[in-house]
């Protein structure tokens, strides 16, 4: 299943939510030792069989730090661009504690979910080997570097680069830099130049953008994104209650499922 494909379109929705059942069931509350903390994967607000199960179940749950969403803006950038000096107060460095705290505080208030502790930001894990060796020792890539744009020592942007093999890039999305603004002041031209600094590692022309908050782009540039994406992440501490859930949505009938998915999707179109 390629990430961002709208399952709904082609019958097969339903199938895809019972491998995730399995997934979620036999490598999270059936074998513990797997050490999954989180479950994780994107999806498009388009993708009516998504935004019915997985945004279904957090709206259900109602506890952030259970279940999350947050939606981010994607969209393509040249790479190895605006790699002059950055302007005169501003400076891309490494992500301090300092520099934790303040992110950590802005995404508490925009969202409050599961984001930060998922990705790893501020978390050390000293009795496990890295992520990073393990995928080295089998011969594959995967990388993650945290790095901060301040003006004048103040938090304006986290950039978060990820770097994975074509065949384990979800499209992408694991091979790309995210932003997370926390000044919505921060001038796009500042902001597209530290991509340009940090697009340094990839080989590709262009590099996919994911930008949190989803409107930053809109805002501060007048560019409509490509598409949106959301980043939807389950504690696995709490897997019992989304594999009930989930039971309980698979055993269902799958017409009356699509067309109950399909008047939700009717329905938020109305709304907005």
């Amino acid at each position: 299943q390629r990430v961002g494909k709208d399952t709904s379109d082609n019958g097969i929705g339903l199938e895809v939510f019972k491998h995730l059942y399995n997934i979620i069931y036999d490598g999270v509350y059936r074998l513990p030792s797997s050490k999954i903390d989180y479950a994780m994967f994107y999806f498009r607000p388009s993708n009516s069989f998504m935004m019915f199960f997985q945004g279904g179940y957090c709206r259900k749950i109602g506890n952030p730090r259970v279940c999350s969403m947050d939606l981010f803006a994607y969209l393509h950038m040249d790479a190895h661009t605006d790699e002059a000096a950055m302007p005169e107060g501003w400076a891309l460095d490494t992500l301090t504690d300092e520099d934790i705290r303040s992110l950590r505080d802005f995404y508490a208030r925009q969202s409050g979910g599961l984001l930060l502790d998922a990705i790893g930001i501020g978390m050390s894990y000293p009795d496990e080997e890295p992520l990073e060796e393990i995928y080295n020792r089998l011969g594959l890539v995967r990388q993650t570097r945290f790095h901060a744009l301040r003006h004048k020592g103040a938090l304006k942007a986290a950039f978060i680069v990820d770097r994975s093999d074509r065949g384990v890039n979800l499209s992408d999305l694991l091979n790309c830099i995210k932003v997370i603004v926390v000044d919505q002041e921060l001038p796009w031209k500042v902001m597209r130049s530290a991509v340009g600094h940090l697009s340094e590692v990839y080989t590709t022309e262009q590099i996919p953008v994911l930008i949190y908050p989803e409107d930053y782009p809109k805002r501060a540039s007048g560019i409509a994104c490509e598409r949106s994406y959301y980043l939807w992440i389950q504690d696995s501490r709490y897997a019992e209650r989304y594999v009930t859930y989930m039971k309980k949505q698979i055993q269902a009938n799958p017409v009356k499922l699509l067309f109950r998915a399909i008047l939700a999707k009717r329905a938020k179109s109305k709304q907005e």
